[in-house]
């Protein structure tokens, strides 16, 4: 059980640090890839242990990992209004790299001294990519800011305009 929780936290960590690239920070895209992530990855990984006979293991994993793609593509997709090659090469581009990672870390968890050494690897590597996405985060709030703040002060110079030629 720890392993599914553990590969579901790898997953939320990576694909919505990626996520943020796809639109600007928001908890609303962030909740949404939170909780897609952890519904799909979970189910994909319990089915897998609990219900596939291990000689089609790779099988179905290379079919869940497809059908993961395929239904983050068209959830982001119909929220989101990005065009839909673009959500799905970032879908994809995410699903590739938490896959990836996720393979190399569980190298690391075959014996408990690498499930410390794993698990210290995943602490680091999800500390700086919430580091970033918190980073990206204020950066997008700063210049949302700075553009209201333009725009606030022409607003409050064209009205200032017009009461003069009241007055």
């Amino acid at each position: 059980m720890i392993y599914i929780v553990f590969a579901a936290a790898l997953t939320i960590a990576l694909e919505g640090w990626i996520y943020n690239f796809l639109k600007p920070w928001s908890l609303k895209l962030f909740l949404i890839t939170m909780l897609m992530n952890a519904i799909l990855n979970s189910a994909m990984n319990l089915i897998l242990i609990n219900l596939i006979d291990a000689s089609y293991y790779y099988y179905f994993l290379a079919l869940f990992e497809v059908l993961t793609v395929i239904i983050e593509t068209l959830v982001l997709f119909l929220i989101f209004k990005e065009g839909l090659l673009r959500t799905f090469l970032f879908s994809l581009m995410a699903n590739l790299i938490s896959f990836s990672f996720g393979g190399f870390i569980i190298q690391f968890i075959k014996d408990e001294k690498g499930a410390i050494i794993g698990s210290i690897i995943f602490v680091v590597i999800a500390g700086i990519l919430f580091g970033i996405s918190l980073f990206l985060a204020g950066r997008s709030h700063y210049r949302n800011n700075t553009h209201n703040r333009k725009r606030n002060k022409s607003d409050e110079d064209s009205s200032s305009d017009n009461t003069s030629n009241y007055g």
